[in-house]
Formats: structure tokens, sequence, C-alpha cells
């Protein structure tokens, strides 16, 4: 089993990562392979609506994401974390979650009808979602959970957890909140119990 901590901020020792890193520590805890991709270290552009995936599954865009494909779609489960811009997702975690459209297909006559790549897997992959605000009301963070997590449902991940953490701008102050570490743990636990459930489950049916 494997874990993919994916981290859409520019810091790859930020407040953000901090908190997407201790979820997969404590997941590696559980006797579970982990590896992270930090976004702002790569090249990757947004969707341009070409549809040369709608048959295959497969985007033309060469580029960094063409690294992160083959992490994603073996992963049994992403970590996913961004902070919040203006009450959403960093430009470099939508330009992820965007180009993470190739990984559905439409039916051709009726585009409400679709798979994503998640829906073929058994057991079902899974989704850890980490937000982060300046401001000391969580709901600031507005938009930053849903396009993750969202977005992601939408492929076939199955949401196991959202940590929404307030009130950290400096860079290191996660490190010293002890709420949002132990949330963040919490939900790492939860990711590699679920794991452990449906490798048992799986010998059962």
């Amino acid at each position: 089993m494997k874990v993919v901590g994916i981290i859409g901020s520019k810091r790859a020792t930020g407040n953000t990562a901090t908190l997407v890193t201790s979820a997969l520590d404590e997941i590696k805890r559980h006797g579970i392979e982990t590896e992270v991709v930090y976004l702002g270290e790569m090249s990757i552009s947004g969707c341009t609506g070409c549809e040369g995936c709608a048959k295959t599954m497969e985007c033309t865009i060469d580029d960094d994401m063409q690294k992160v494909y083959p992490l994603i779609r073996e992963a049994d489960a992403l970590i996913v974390g961004s902070p919040t811009y203006f009450y959403d997702v960093t430009s470099d975690m939508k330009a992820f979650i965007d180009r993470c459209y190739s990984l559905v297909m439409f039916d051709a006559g009726d585009r409400s009808c679709w798979v994503g790549a998640g829906n073929l897997r058994s057991p079902q992959p899974l989704l850890g979602v980490v937000t982060v605000c300046e401001q000391s009301d969580v709901s600031n963070i507005r938009f930053t959970a849903d396009v993750i997590q969202l977005g992601l449902e939408s492929v076939g991940y199955r949401t196991i957890g959202v940590v929404k953490a307030p009130n950290l701008f400096r860079q290191g102050e996660a490190s010293e909140d002890g709420g949002a570490l132990d949330e963040a743990r919490r939900l790492g636990a939860r990711i590699a119990t679920t794991l452990r459930l449906q490798e048992q489950a799986s010998l059962l049916v």
C-alpha cells in the first residue's frame, strides 16, 4: 500500500507542507509507504480543454504532470493540501486539479453520465484534504477545501477527512499549533486504518 501527499504550496517547509507531512508520518507509523509531491517545484500548466483525453483518459500536454499521473494512478490514497489564496486554492493546485480532468470519461451523448479512474479500482482510492488560511475565522478557507474535495471525488476518490486550519500565516506556525497537528495526525490515522480495513474486507468478498 502507498499514500501520496500532494502539496500545493510554493513553500516546501511551509504550514501546508507541515500538516500534510504530519499526516503522512502517522501513516508511515502504521507501516504504509508514503511519497510527497511538491507542485511548486514542478512546471504544470492548466487544462486547455482540448478534449484529447476524451477516449484515452490520457492527457496530451507534455509537462511535469506526466510525472504525477503514474503516482496518483497507483496510490491507494492521496493527502492533498493547499493554503488559501484569496478564498481559493493556489494556482499550482488549481492546475493539478484541472489536469485530473483527463482521469474522467464522459458519455458522448449525455455528459451527465461519466466514470472516473478511481471508480474503476477496487478498493476505491481514498482522499484526505488539508487546507490552511491566515485568518482566525475558519470560514475564510471558503472554496479551498471544496475545490480539492469535489474535484477528486468526481475522479472517483472517497474522502476520509478534511483538515481546516485557520490562523496560520508565518512560516513555521503550523509546527507550533498542537490542535492543527493533532487533526492532521488523526486524518493520517483514519486513512491508515481504512486502508487496512479495505485490505481485510477484500479477502472476504
